[in-house]
């Protein structure tokens, strides 16, 4: 199917553009139709255009009568990236595509139940293509109800049931061996038991496995019929038995004894497995089923009779008699701790020159195979390297697909002088484990303790390792370990397979894997490296690279998906500090420190400091310590392009991101980030035409920059490969060369690095030779195991500057480095800020520069200047500034230069005169003032404390307003100031004897601050709150109640009628306030407007209200007391005398007082 072939691209890691079509339209004629007939499939609503291709080819695939899908070796379809021409469809006039066939021709099969159909482009690369559609096949259906699964495992002791109905009478035959067990005619269902053999019950048993075929005829044409097929697996017997030594899981060989091998597998929730290879003709037997250990729960099995030399191979075949839903009753798989790979998809496609004397996949089988290669043993020439110091690391990241032609193992061995050349020592190898597919880059690995064939055998790899080692070259190799492809038996032995093709996700059974990812930067099937299982697994990884190929570190990849607390759609979480990743992940690197303790541990986390310094700090005081990849890629391309902005380099200091110690590998490309020439090309400054950086010659020339700029940091740092060459292909660019975008970022890309005619070959072997230079300075000068610090010129971020010393070199040593680029577009004079002045070397061509004060330097735009001092300027400090006292220019660091400094050995960090000499000082706390405010407004009685610690010394004080200062002398240490009103305060302590020591203090004596109300009433609740200020308790009486108020707030009820409200203060100064707060009952007047008078409803109990009548102007018409109706509450005002207008009623009473607007109409 489909499935196999694109798995590399269906499972690709990478974001891709997706060109699938979704709204199309499939049909078929005749409908329905049997396997057997010519059809015609026809698709409408395909955008050729989309696909930039004027042709549609079908690619299709087919299942079993039991919805099985087929694998076939009969290829109709021909590659994704090629259809066969025999495929292509038929353009109709009407637009749409269709193909004529038979399936039972097409797919040399029969018994076929449904086809599944897709339509591309005859390259379906970036996903040119329509989703999966499906055609039932048959003119009747029929419906299995049971078994539910097939194959179906047969208990000794208990039973199946063939179950299946139609909607037809149907005549049924149950068939074995092409011989009839048991018929059923002309009914619409049929069912049968069958027993196992240990069955206590009669009926059909069946002691071995097979196959039954029920065939479902019509029962009015027999050509017309469905064959289902029912495979039966009987449970054997199987033995408990214990190993005769502890064995590991995978492949255990017996020393000095080829005959014989054991195998282990740890397979929790499955049954039963057989071994099947070409030791035992892939047959399923007692011999082959392997034995069970009770002690451990794991399966093992003896293979005997092997021959020594002679190359053998295998795969479990496993079976679990109650999976979870979806997840098949049986699945072939490799070992998972296999060490090489035979497989049925990727190795028909490995050059003979890669990998010589491969075996050929065995016939009639599928899938992969673990390959025994008996292959001699290498004899390693380098059995004690000492690998460098971590601090001096200069890795070279290599793709090996991408780095020669022949993209393999031996291209790496007849390059090695380009590597030694360059003077790197460290290699990096993106992944080799075998992955999915041949032409990738190493990410999608399915068997991580399997070496890729695609690059080369095993040893090779070790003569490379080799060959590395005797040039004082470390290899690293990048390790995928957050996750697997769907080829591992790690998903494939419990895996959710609901269209029963052999592929699926993990299921809920799976003990390695999670079902959905634990963060969100998920590729392939996530691992739970909380389950003991994944961390017996990723150790075995370790063990094995570590032990089998002398690897001396460990890239681990993405290794922000070893938590289990997120998921993955929450990148808060993700990126935040996970404390479970943070003690796995150190649990790690303490088991490959327990192999070899000085092996390279680095992280790429691209996450916070919090989390990163705690493993950068681990274990760093025993010299061991992990090493974080520091991604500085923009910064460094910003500089490299000529623009200022986002270019500051500060956090390729360690020290800034918190690390102890020199544990971060900075780069400026990876295989992950755009190349920085590509960029410089094409959106560099170009606003200097005498130095455009989008011209080749001019970018080329600033790389030298660039590598002084990073390389020379302290510390370890990365190569992306063919950095040192200027290399400007896009990581987006395609096969051939041109820009295609993320559907090209995983392509092969072209190799001109080898070629002579390269552009400007010559400038990219100057680029190569001073980046030698630098990195044969960084490697061997002890300075650079000393301290440095980064910086800009003038705060000038184009401008960067290293500054690098060790205190612990003597004699004629490198002591001192000072390293700054010019990255503008123009000419910059400088004046270097240099630590010692005299003469400095130019450590690029070894000129000697005799620096002096205020010294001008012009330095040419996109160029660097790497200068060493060498002078031995003494073991005594006496500043302890790094720069010995022969050659510092301000021994104690005082500010004043030696020949300035009439006191030249001032205590550190004391202050001292414009003559360096020290200034008279008392501790800052040595005078103090405290304060007392006036009592009420308007008092003169606030008062000022003065007290001193140190009573050595006679002050004299001065206030404002006082005309003669006070004296604290002799033993005294107070005085005070009295009589003094609100305001505010200068007090100024001077000492005796001491004319230049002075210190100041202003204070402010206050006083109460004038008593304020504010009330707000609400009538309808008859309440008032009152906001207070001008003190913090308040005295309010409310109609002759008190109350005592602590706070600026108080709310209290009010009487209907006049309350009477005063609010005062403990101070009598502060006056009383009162106020007046009148509540009125409700009225309710009608009509409004009126011909006559208008009726007023009054609450309360008044009995009398005086009523005044005033004109729209203000001027009284009447003024009257009236009563109010006892029962009705009721009084009338009469306006029958009145003109038309508006009129003003103001009602008043004891507990009323309202005043309203009349309509006289």
């Amino acid at each position: 199917m489909k499935k196999i072939v694109l798995l590399y691209f269906l499972l690709i890691f990478n974001s891709i553009i997706a060109q699938v079509q979704d709204n199309v339209t499939w049909s078929v004629v005749p409908n329905p139709f049997n396997d057997s007939e010519k059809i015609v499939i026809t698709i409408s609503g395909v955008d050729t255009s989309k696909w930039s291709t004027e042709d549609v080819y079908l690619w299709t695939w087919f299942f079993d009568s039991n919805d099985k899908q087929v694998s076939s070796q009969i290829n109709w379809n021909g590659e994704w990236s090629n259809s066969k021409d025999s495929m292509k469809m038929t353009k109709n006039s009407d637009d749409t595509f269709s193909f004529e066939f038979i399936p039972t021709e097409l797919f040399q099969y029969k018994g076929i139940g449904k086809i599944g159909v897709l339509a591309k482009a005859k390259d379906g690369s970036g996903d040119k293509k329509t989703p999966d559609y499906f055609f039932e096949v048959g003119r009747f259906d029929v419906t299995v109800n049971s078994p539910k699964i097939n194959p179906v495992i047969l208990e000794r002791e208990g039973s199946i049931t063939i179950s299946t109905s139609s909607s037809n009478e149907i005549n049924y035959y149950l068939i074995k061996n092409d011989e009839i067990i048991f018929e059923s005619l002309s009914n619409k269902d049929f069912s049968k038991v069958i027993l196992g053999p240990d069955s206590q019950s009669d009926g059909l048993k069946i002691s071995e496995s097979t196959t039954l075929r029920l065939l479902c005829e019509d029962i009015n044409d027999s050509t017309s019929f469905i064959n289902l097929n029912f495979k039966i697996i009987v449970e054997p017997k199987i033995i408990n038995q214990e190993p005769p030594f502890s064995l590991d899981d995978g492949i255990n060989h017996v020393d000095g004894d080829f005959s014989k091998l054991f195998l282990q597998l740890n397979a929790p929730k499955k049954d039963f497995i057989y071994v099947l290879g070409n030791f035992n003709n892939y047959v399923r037997d007692t011999n082959s089923l392997m034995k069970f250990n009770p002690s451990n729960n794991k399966f093992w099995i003896e293979i005997n009779n092997l021959k020594e030399n002679e190359n053998y191979w295998y795969q479990y075949e496993v079976f679990a008699k109650s999976p979870v839903s979806d997840s098949p009753t049986v699945i072939k798989v490799a070992d998972p701790f296999s060490n090489v790979i035979l497989s049925s998809y990727d190795d028909s496609e490995i050059p003979e020159n890669s990998y010589p004397n491969l075996p050929i996949f065995p016939n009639n089988q599928k899938g992969e195979f673990t390959f025994v290669n008996q292959s001699k043993t290498y004899n390693w020439n380098v059995i004690d390297f000492k690998k460098p110091n971590k601090e001096d690391l200069i890795i070279y990241e290599i793709l090996i697909r991408d780095f020669d032609k022949e993209r393999t193992f031996q291209n790496l061995i007849d390059r090695i002088d380009y590597f030694i050349n360059l003077n790197i020592n460290a290699i990096e190898l993106m992944p080799v484990m075998e992955f999915e597919g041949n032409e990738s880059w190493g990410y999608n690995s399915s068997y991580h303790l399997s070496l890729d064939k695609f690059y080369g055998t095993q040893n090779k790899l070790k003569e490379f390792i080799d060959l590395c080692h005797e040039n004082g070259i470390a290899v690293i190799l990048d390790l995928a370990l957050n996750h697997v492809f769907g080829r591992s038996p790690l998903v494939k032995m419990w895996m959710d397979d609901p269209d029963k093709d052999s592929w699926g996700q993990p299921s809920s059974e799976n003990p390695y894997l999670n079902q959905s990812a634990k963060h969100t930067y998920s590729v392939g099937y996530d691992l739970n490296h909380q389950s003991e299982l994944t961390q017996y697994y990723t150790k075995r990884v370790v063990s094995y690279w570590i032990d089998e190929y002398k690897i001396d570190g460990f890239r681990w990849d993405l290794t922000k998906g070893f938590t289990q607390n997120c998921n993955e759609n929450d990148y808060d979480c993700t990126n935040a500090f996970q404390q479970d990743r943070v003690d796995l992940l150190k649990s790690y690197a303490d088991y490959s420190w327990s192999i070899d303790p000085n092996h390279y541990v680095i992280f790429e986390h691209l996450g916070t400091d919090q989390e990163e310094k705690e493993w950068a700090n681990y274990r760093v005081d025993e010299g061991k310590g992990i090493m974080i990849w520091g991604k500085m890629t923009s910064m460094f391309n910003q500089l490299s392009m000529g623009f200022s902005s986002n270019s500051d380099i500060s956090r390729s200091d360690h020290k800034s991101r918190g690390f102890k110690n020199k544990r971060l590998i900075t780069y400026a490309e990876s295989h992950d980030e755009e190349r920085l020439m590509y960029r410089n090309l094409n959106f560099g400054n170009s606003s200097n035409s005498n130095h455009n950086v989008k011209n080749l010659e001019i970018s080329l020339e600033r790389m030298k920059a660039l590598g002084s700029s990073l390389l020379l940091i302290p510390g370890p740092k990365m190569i992306w490969h063919f950095s040192e060459m200027g290399m400007e292909n896009s990581i987006f660019s395609c096969s051939d060369g041109s820009f295609g975008g993320e559907d090209c970022k995983l392509s092969i890309k072209l190799q001109p690095q080898w070629n002579e005619d390269w552009d400007f070959l010559n400038k990219r072997k100057e680029v190569y030779n001073y980046w030698k230079k630098l990195i044969e300075l960084k490697i061997d000068e002890p300075v650079f195991e000393g301290d440095y610090k980064l910086g800009v010129l003038n705060q000038n971020k184009l401008i960067p500057i290293i500054e690098v010393w060790n205190d612990n070199l003597y004699g004629n040593s490198l002591k001192y480095v000072y390293v700054i680029s010019n990255f503008d577009v123009t000419k910059k004079s400088l004046i270097l800020n240099l630590p010692i002045y005299g003469e400095w070397e130019d450590l690029i061509n070894y000129e000697t520069i005799d620096f002096y004060k205020d010294m001008v330097i012009d330095l040419n735009p996109g160029t660097s200047l790497v200068i060493g001092n060498f002078k031995d300027c003494g073991l005594s400090d006496f500043d302890m500034d790094g720069i010995g006292d022969v050659c510092d220019p301000d021994i104690d660091e005082d500010g004043v230069l030696n020949e300035m400094d009439e006191c030249p050995n001032t205590p550190l960090g004391s202050k001292v005169n414009t003559n360096g000499c020290i200034v008279f000082e008392l501790p800052f706390n040595n005078n103090k003032v405290s304060v007392t405010s006036a009592t009420c407004i308007g008092t003169n009685n606030g008062s000022i404390g003065l007290s001193i610690e140190d009573n050595a010394f006679d002050y004299s004080i001065t206030v404002t307003g006082k005309d003669d200062p006070i004296v604290i002398s002799g033993d005294d240490k107070t005085a005070s100031v009295t009589g003094l009103a609100a305001g505010t305060y200068n007090i100024c302590f001077k000492v005796d004897g001491q004319e230049f020591y002075q210190q100041c203090f202003e204070v402010v004596i206050g006083e109460p601050k004038a008593l304020s109300a504010f009330l707000d009433v609400d009538n309808d609740k008859r309440t008032t709150s009152i906001q207070l200020s001008g003190s913090t308790s308040y005295n309010i009486h409310v109609n002759g109640e008190r109350f005592e108020v602590k706070g600026d707030n108080f709310t209290t009820n009010l009487s209907t009628g006049l309350n009477i409200i005063s609010i005062s203060t403990d101070l009598d100064c502060q006056g009383v306030i009162e106020r007046e707060v009148f509540i009125s009952e409700d009225i309710m007047y009608y009509p409004n407007p009126t011909d006559q008078d208008v009726k007023v409803h009054v609450s309360g109990e008044d009995t009398q209200v005086m009523v005044s009548v005033f004109s729209e102007k203000g001027s009284l018409i009447y003024r009257k007391e009236q009563n109010i109706q006892d029962f009705s509450r009721k009084t009338n005002i009469d306006l029958s005398r009145q003109t038309k207008g508006i009129y003003i009623v103001l009602m008043e009473g004891k507990t009323v007082r309202k005043t309203f607007k009349i309509v006289k109409r």
